[in-house]
């Protein structure tokens, strides 16, 4: 499989479960580390879709943003619950 190929199915794997390991990727593509770090530098640097969870996942940068976006709106919606029962 060229490297185009396999950057495209990475990009799907991120696009539809919002992280990936990098074990997983170098063993589903047969990828040496040399190749793993041409996605992640693709990916990462040039695309700037993607960032890298503590060096074990390939994350998909908007997946990052929902998950900070429920956050906060869970953060908000406790503050807003401790207020009410403090007065």
């Amino acid at each position: 499989m060229n490297f185009e190929r396999v950057l495209q199915k990475v990009l799907w794997r991120l696009v539809t479960e919002g992280s990936v390991s990098y074990r997983r990727i170098k063993r589903s593509f047969g990828l040496d580390d040399d190749a793993l770090e041409d996605v992640r530098r693709v990916l990462i640097g040039a695309l700037h879709i993607a960032t890298d969870l503590d060096g074990e996942f390939l994350a998909s940068i908007d997946e990052i943003a929902r998950r900070l976006r429920r956050d906060k709106v869970e953060i908000r919606d406790k503050v807003a619950e401790v207020g009410r029962a403090c007065r």
